[in-house]
């Protein structure tokens, strides 16, 4: 709770009160895109944003973000020629040929309540930038309460094991909102869940 202070006194009539939801105890906080990279490496804590975060390269989540509002502004994120796509979260590489994720998975991975920026403008969307990308999840993943405009496709979820996306904005896209693929036989096995959501203007 946060109380407006006026010449070294307290104004009770000024006061405004949010609550943060974590789900781990060892969640840190993170203020800038350098701390965000850190925290993913360490791969043992969830992230809790507590500023706008104004990413500048590729980071490979292992972890739940719990964004309270706070934004990912990627509108001067480079993206490279001859690549066929540039993701600003993408899901962890071992750099040997293999996603990261564990067939017995480490729990759900929650991202919560942040703002995903790409082009700031509709026509500029056209430049093959995700925002989130999960590939070959073997555990649930959870996307709740975001806003997320601008990208080529807002998130590009590709066989993951269970998807929930709910109270989300999705829109102004130049692709798709939510691009979502099994290959054969998997999909048999997994639940995607939509709920609560607005989806605006995609091409």
């Amino acid at each position: 709770t946060a109380t407006l202070k006026v010449n070294n006194l307290l104004q009770e009539r000024v006061k405004r009160s949010f609550t943060f939801n974590v789900r781990e105890k060892n969640a840190i906080n993170v203020y800038s895109w350098e701390e965000f990279d850190r925290v993913v490496n360490i791969k043992r804590h969830d992230i809790v944003l507590q500023a706008d975060v104004y990413p500048d390269h590729t980071v490979g989540l292992g972890c739940s973000i719990y964004g309270n509002g706070f934004k990912v502004d990627a509108t001067n994120f480079p993206i490279y020629e001859n690549i066929w796509r540039t993701y600003v979260i993408d899901t962890t590489w071992d750099g040997n040929g293999h996603y990261e994720w564990k067939e017995t998975g480490t729990g759900t991975t929650v991202v919560e309540d942040v703002i995903f920026i790409g082009a700031p403008a509709y026509k500029d969307t056209e430049h093959v930038l995700e925002a989130f990308a999960f590939n070959w999840s073997f555990c649930p993943v959870e996307i709740k309460y975001c806003q997320i405009s601008g990208f080529t496709d807002g998130l590009y979820l590709h066989n993951v094991l269970n998807v929930l996306i709910e109270g989300c904005i999705i829109g102004d896209n130049f692709s798709t909102g939510v691009s979502l693929g099994y290959e054969p036989g998997r999909a048999e096995h997994c639940t995607v869940t939509l709920r609560n959501n607005i989806f605006k203007q995609t091409g």
